[in-house]
């Protein structure tokens, strides 16, 4: 079975397949050259970067570059490495390639190979020539050699009003006269060079005998190469000047070129010291200063000569523009979520570095991680600032370090805004209070309190939404307050509301339940209605207790407490009875007219069928008898009394029988009407109901 979820695979670094590897490289070279192309892949096709992540030396004059024309990074020497095997002879690059999750290191070494300078054999050296040498005079031979080659060339590298020739052989060739010539001392730099064009430069001496002597600049024309981080106040060059004749006094004069030298440099006559006096700067475009020495005493001159001065570039650390920058987003990002860009803008004087940015400080808890490459921040974990659980506004310590390890820090302040995501919860799903019937209107009853803990979005509207709204409102504070009175309330009844807590489009709810008690002191017989209901309670009493005393009295005076005879309703049956009949029948009267009720009398139940009316009865056709024998009649109680009444004494009961037909004298009764009456001595009354 297969479901729908995803297949994370790991990530894997880029590889590098051909390193470690080592190349020679020839010191002579001074133009950008591709030493070697690096063979990366990357498993998961991402894309690859690679840089020169350190050197050995420090600021090694390599770098990291795609190849023209292809996808492939290649090592480079720099424009104008200087390579000088005396110095360096080995350089060891760390090379890291990235796909910006992994980092794939590999060493790759440039192993530097000398160029063997031709060499003089007999120079420096002085030679005297009288002023009457004759032109075309050999006048010196200069040897010398190669250890790699015996193909080497002399040329006179520098002289003033040039005297002399030099042919490849070496000789020096007088080619003017120096007949009238005041110069005693001459002096000519020869040079020799091989089929590289690596020269060598010596100067060779001529004292001219006869004339007067002047004075000589030993150590000049000269280059010189120095830093830019040199500091102010070093020493970079000592003049070395011969003076012949020891009675003259030097004077020094000094040119600069460009002009802008004058500032920089100065030169002490006492010490004869060329002194820095302002920093130099690489990047300024101005790489190369030339100074002029001239030295007379008073009659003749010396120089001319050259110090020439060439500045090598240094790795100067990058620099942020801006002290402070500043992002604005929302909280709640997933992992992995990048912020806005702070658009950081870094300079560094170093072409070619690669710039690397890092968290410094800030960030303790490291909340926060951020790309290397780029500068971008991302989420290292779900931001939330509600509640207080993080800060709302962050400053963060920005560092960039460059390629040479140098580096700069700046201010980042990210501030987090409120996503709304919480909705309102109140402390209590139900709340409970309890007033007293004569509680004052207005008054607050119960406070319905909800939090929001968002950070901005957590202001909360209350409302009463449902239940008993008449009497109750809810204010802003959550209190729940009395707006009608519930007076009427006596007998502990709960009433409730349904409260609403709402926050920019959330909402919650939550019930409070409210029991009305009576008030301190407040009596039974304060309210009308309990008075009524009390009385009718009294009443229903005592005539419980009169019938109780009316059924203790029938049976004490009859021996029953209910009708003994056996009604299809039981006692609770009313009895109808001539009343008038009776009485007359019990006197002896053979006429009688009375007020009765008519009722049809059946086996199980009596049904009345006719209003009052007159009747009258025939006397002869009454047959009462004298004396009729008793008849048993079981239990002196039936029915539901029964249920009652148990607990009495059986009892024997004389009935008497006889028959009675009434002539009614009005046609709403049916004519005749004949039944059968039970006559019963001890009650003195007719029992209306068949005889059993």
């Amino acid at each position: 079975m297969f479901n729908n979820s995803w297949i994370i695979f790991p990530t894997q670094p880029p590889i590098i397949s051909n390193l470690p590897a080592a190349v020679d490289l020839s010191e002579t070279v001074t133009v950008e050259t591709l030493l070697y192309t690096l063979s990366v892949s990357d498993p998961s096709n991402d894309l690859v970067m690679c840089t020169v992540n350190s050197s050995s030396p420090t600021d090694a004059p390599f770098l990291i570059q795609l190849i023209p024309g292809t996808s492939n990074y290649g090592v480079y020497s720099r424009l104008v490495p200087l390579f000088d095997y005396n110095i360096t002879d080995q350089y060891v690059l760390t090379i890291h390639c990235t796909d910006t999750k992994d980092i794939t290191s590999g060493q790759f070494e440039i192993n530097m190979l000398p160029n063997t300078v031709p060499f003089f054999l007999n120079i420096p050296a002085s030679v005297t020539i009288a002023t009457t040498t004759q032109i075309g005079t050999v006048v010196y031979t200069v040897l010398a050699a190669d250890n790699e080659t015996t193909n080497i060339e002399f040329s006179i590298a520098s002289c003033s009003n040039c005297w002399f020739a030099i042919a490849e052989t070496g000789q020096v060739i007088l080619k003017t006269s120096i007949l009238t010539t005041t110069t005693t001392v001459y002096e000519i730099r020869i040079s020799v060079r091989d089929a590289s064009l690596t020269s060598s430069t010596t100067k060779l001496s001529f004292i001219i005998s006869g004339v007067n002597n002047q004075p000589t600049i030993n150590n000049l024309p000269l280059t010189l190469n120095i830093l830019e981080s040199v500091a102010i106040g070093t020493a970079i060059f000592t003049l070395d000047v011969t003076e012949h004749d020891t009675d003259d006094t030097l004077n020094y004069v000094i040119s600069y070129t460009p002009s802008s030298a004058a500032a920089k440099f100065q030169f002490d006559v006492s010490t004869k010291q060329l002194m820095l006096i302002q920093s130099l700067d690489f990047e300024s475009g101005v790489i190369q200063y030339t100074i002029g020495f001239t030295v007379d005493d008073g009659s003749l001159t010396a120089g001319p000569s050259s110090l020439t001065i060439d500045v090598l570039d240094d790795n100067e650390a990058p620099v942020f523009t801006r002290e402070m920058y500043y992002i604005t987003d929302s909280e709640n990002r997933n992992v992995g979520y990048s912020l806005p860009s702070a658009l950081f803008t870094v300079t560094d004087a170093d072409v070619g570095d690669s710039l690397t940015y890092s968290i410094a400080s800030g960030d303790p808890l490291e909340r926060f991680t951020i790309n290397a490459t780029s500068g971008i921040l991302e989420f290292a974990i779900v931001y939330d600032i509600d509640d207080g659980r993080m800060p709302a506004v962050v400053n963060l310590t920005i560092m960039v370090t460059d390629t040479g390890g140098l580096s700069a820090t700046t201010l980042v302040q990210v501030t987090l805004l409120d996503s709304n995501e919480n909705q309102p919860i109140f402390i209590s799903d139900t709340f409970e209070a309890n007033i007293p019937n004569d509680y004052p209107v207005k008054s607050s009853i119960v406070s319905v309190s909800a939090t929001d803990i968002d950070y901005t979005y957590n202001v909360i509207e209350y409302s009463l939404i449902d239940g008993d709204l008449q009497y109750f409102d809810v204010n802003e504070e959550s209190w729940v307050y009395l707006i009608k009175s519930v007076a009427e309330f006596y007998n502990y009844t709960t009433l409730s509301v349904k409260i609403q807590a709402y926050s920019h489009g959330h909402r919650s709810y939550a019930y409070a339940n409210i029991l009305v008690s009576p008030a301190l002191g407040d009596s039974l017989f304060n309210h009308t209605g309990n008075i009524l209901w009390f009385t009718a309670c009294v009443v229903a009493v005592v005539l419980i207790v009169i019938m109780c005393v009316f059924m203790v009295y029938r049976y004490i005076r009859y021996g029953y407490a209910c009708s003994p005879k056996k009604w299809s309703l039981d006692c609770g049956v009313l009895r109808r009875g001539w009343q008038g009949l009776k009485n007359k029948l019990n006197e002896g009267t053979n006429t009688v007219r009375t007020k009765w009720k008519a009722w049809k009398i059946s086996k199980n139940h009596i049904k009345k069928i006719a209003t009052p009316k007159k009747v009258a009865f025939s006397p002869e056709k009454i047959s009462i008898p004298k004396k009729s024998p008793p008849r048993t009649q079981g239990r002196c109680y039936h029915g539901i009394c029964s249920k009652f009444l148990s607990w009495l004494p059986k009892c024997k009961r004389p009935v008497e029988r006889i028959q009675v037909q009434p002539v009614a004298v009005t046609s709403d009764l049916p004519t005749p009407l004949t039944d059968t009456y039970s006559w019963t001595p001890w009650r003195n009354e007719w029992d209306i109901a068949p005889y059993v």
